[in-house]
């Protein structure tokens, strides 16, 4: 079943104070945990482009079989803006260079252009890149920026992915929101029976392969309060390191643990993921004890505190939350 998969990639949407003005449409909370995703972009016409994380049973399926997956709406915006997009880290771009970025070969137009545009993209990554022009109009229609990605949207969500200009062309449109995010399923008994109702078999739709696995855990910190393992991308021969792992998903996080955090890192030399889970908070009603504990955990934290700040360093966030060992080291002052 695809809905528990989704429901454990989304975390708990966090609340701002009581505010009444928060964004009609937030992704923030799946963007930070999805990592390298299927993505596919859909040309809904005046130059426009919608982009959906494709959340697929099966990773190495080379077809698309009718309920096998879930089209998750990420936003709309000009299709020439999204081509100048990097979808992916430079070493995955250099093994797969057409699935990392909105680009057609030369045989592409041998028949004629596809409207569907599958491809691997690392969300979270290319929520910082530059944001697309809301100002613009789609079919007369207001366009909002998306809270969380660098795309917009047409009121009222989740009805206007299937309005005019619909994604899935002249056929039967459906769209719902789960957990907050709008997914859309186009008629299964449409022409060549694919998600989007698209002309079956031409290239740029072809759905992306992966065969990459991730590693077991291993543990490097582990105390009564938090414990941080790694693990790493790894080729299907269990030796080679990849590039192309999905998102950890279900796997990062044990469900007997509410604090539980995941984030993805990439060098030239690995993918890695790290996962941190809090297990309790010290007491610090003694002054003595309390300062015992830090300088223990700043002991402890040497080497991942230099990890962090490459985290930010590589990543340029504009958001340091992502930075969990900053939290951790938070909980013992």
């Amino acid at each position: 079943m695809l809905w528990p998969l989704l429901v454990q990639l989304i975390l708990q949407q966090a609340t701002t104070g009581g505010s009444t003005c928060k964004p009609a449409y937030n992704v923030t909370d799946f963007i930070q945990v999805a990592g390298i995703q299927f993505c596919a972009v859909v040309e809904i016409g005046q130059g426009f482009c919608s982009i959906f994380a494709e959340m697929r049973n099966d990773p190495t399926a080379g077809d698309l079989i009718p309920g096998s997956l879930v089209e998750l709406y990420l936003g709309t915006c000009s299709c020439q803006t999204m081509k100048q997009w990097e979808f992916c880290s430079r070493p995955l771009r250099n093994l797969r260079p057409y699935e990392c970025s909105f680009q057609e070969k030369g045989e592409d137009f041998t028949t004629h252009k596809s409207r569907v545009h599958r491809r691997l993209c690392d969300l979270t990554v290319m929520a910082e890149i530059n944001s697309c022009n809301c100002r613009k109009k789609l079919s007369q229609r207001t366009l909002y920026p998306i809270e969380g990605f660098p795309t917009c949207y047409r009121n009222p969500l989740p009805g206007s992915v299937c309005s005019t200009h619909s994604v899935c062309g002249v056929y039967g449109c459906s769209a719902r929101t789960v957990l907050g995010l709008t997914v859309v399923k186009c008629d299964e008994n449409c022409f060549g029976g694919q998600p989007f109702c698209e002309e079956p078999g031409l290239l740029s739709s072809l759905p992306v392969v992966v065969t990459s696995i991730w590693s077991n855990w291993t543990c490097i910190l582990n105390d009564d309060f938090f414990e941080i393992s790694e693990s790493i991308c790894l080729e299907k021969d269990l030796t080679s390191p990849a590039f192309d792992c999905l998102g950890p998903r279900s796997l990062c996080c044990p469900g007997n643990y509410d604090e539980c955090f995941c984030e993805v890192t990439v060098s030239l030399g690995e993918m890695k993921a790290t996962r941190f889970i809090i297990k309790g908070y010290p007491q610090t009603s003694l002054y003595w004890q309390r300062k015992m504990k830090l300088k223990l955990i700043d002991n402890k934290l040497n080497i991942m505190d230099g990890f962090a700040d490459d985290m930010i360093a590589n990543k340029k966030r504009k958001n340091k939350k992502y930075s969990f060992i900053r939290k951790i080291k938070e909980f013992y002052n």
